[in-house]
């Protein structure tokens, strides 16, 4: 039976990039880079400074300021990604660790702040920073742990060390529990309300509620005082920026030394109306650099002109920042060139071989098939080295390529034309 007027999507058909020695378009879709970034290319003098910026974070704990400048589409976001990334692969296990976190645009207070802090920080890592803390306790006071646990066979369980910690904290007297171990361990935070959440992130059944309060989400007061034994909620910037204190604190007893804290978009606290409270703003930005001249390094990215206009006013934030700026230029065609072989190298087919493309593709060379070189002068012209639009042109370009093999046999300048007008 037909199903009348849908669009028929019983037989989906995926472009197949094979004869192009390619498992798949490698070029995103969109002008954002994705959380996992292999790799960067150009650059070596901001790779340098990032680099220099976390040993000396690491040897000396000197926190240190870097604001990268580039024109939107210049690859300020890919960078901080993979400065994030880089340290939570290489540092972050390490004793004591070095943990950095993207925040994707600093919003219009340190609420907003606080909370894409922590969503990037993830609930699944700071659920097994809370799971650890139950098990190393469940170890360390495995007698004194016995009488949170009401039945013969949850003992024996414990003892044997056969469990899993969510469902061992579900069948215990968890109240007294996270006492005990808010009074062993974190007798020094400031904040009761970030410790007992913090530890409700291993019950499965207040996880969730946990993980709101975390994120400045609404929860029922009820909830708060009798499940979570919190008594009030992040509700302003002025309560976020105590827990932010408190949660290093928190995360430094978790043998994470050091943040690296990376801010996208730091324009949008230059458009905040009105004044005063994008002045206001700027001083709780200023606090934070003040309150942590050791174990913090801030990483901010902004555009040229919304740097030029945010720098006319000097404020104490603005002056904290004087110097530090590092200038993100558009890509040469070399640095473009290089940049489409990378791309296109990490998603090669397994049978690639620079024999085989030069037979099929004889206009290409095999590292940038099914691109021509006179290809890398129309993208270069078209994109201005902006990396998001020569990421973009290249998508669109391959695309147009495998719907018009008819006509063409790879891109060259030809195929970039006809794509720009539309035919």
């Amino acid at each position: 039976m037909e199903k009348q007027g849908l669009i028929d999507l019983s037989e989906l058909k995926p472009r197949n990039y094979d004869t192009f020695f390619l498992k798949r378009n490698p070029f995103p879709g969109i002008g954002v880079p994705s959380d996992t970034i292999p790799f960067t290319v150009d650059r070596e003098d901001i790779k340098k400074r990032f680099t220099e910026t976390i040993a000396e974070l690491q040897e000396n704990e000197t926190g240190l300021i870097t604001v990268l400048i580039g024109d939107y589409g210049s690859g300020k976001s890919h960078l901080l990604k993979l400065f994030k990334q880089s340290v939570n692969t290489y540092l972050l296990s390490q004793n004591p660790g070095i943990l950095a976190v993207y925040v994707k645009s600093p919003g219009e207070d340190f609420g907003e702040f606080f909370s894409q802090f922590i969503d990037d920080i993830g609930r699944s890592l700071l659920t097994a920073y809370s799971q650890e803390i139950f098990k190393e306790y469940f170890i360390s006071h495995r007698s004194e742990s016995l009488k949170h646990f009401s039945t013969d066979e949850l003992k024996a369980i414990l003892i044997e060390n056969k469990y899993e910690i969510g469902d061992m904290i579900k069948k215990s007297r968890y109240l007294d529990l996270f006492n005990a171990i808010k009074n062993e361990k974190f007798s020094d935070i400031g904040s009761n309300d970030l410790v007992y959440a913090f530890l409700s992130l291993s019950h499965p059944d207040l996880s969730t509620r946990a993980w709101k309060w975390f994120l400045m989400d609404k929860i029922d007061k009820k909830d708060y005082r009798e499940h979570l034994l919190i008594e009030s909620p992040i509700d302003n910037e002025k309560i976020a920026y105590v827990v932010f204190k408190n949660l290093t604190r928190l995360l430094n007893l978790l043998k994470i030394q050091s943040l690296v804290i990376l801010v996208d978009e730091l324009e949008k606290i230059g458009s905040l109306s009105p004044s005063q409270k994008r002045i206001d703003y700027q001083e709780q930005l200023r606090t934070l650099i003040d309150d942590y001249p050791k174990n913090l390094c801030l990483f901010f990215a902004i555009a040229p002109t919304q740097w030029d206009e945010l720098t006319k006013t000097s404020t104490a934030f603005i002056r904290r920042l004087a110097g530090t700026w590092a200038r993100l230029d558009d890509f040469k065609k070399e640095d473009t060139k290089e940049l489409i072989e990378t791309y296109l190298h990490f998603s090669r087919v397994k049978n690639y071989n620079s024999q085989k493309v030069r037979e099929k593709f004889p206009d290409c060379e095999p590292s940038l098939c099914p691109f021509t070189k006179d290809s890398i002068d129309s993208i270069q012209q078209e994109s201005d080295g902006r990396v998001s639009r020569v990421l973009m042109l290249c998508r669109k370009s391959l695309e147009y390529l495998y719907d018009h093999q008819e006509k063409y046999k790879s891109i060259n300048s030809s195929l970039i034309k006809d794509l720009q007008n539309g035919r």
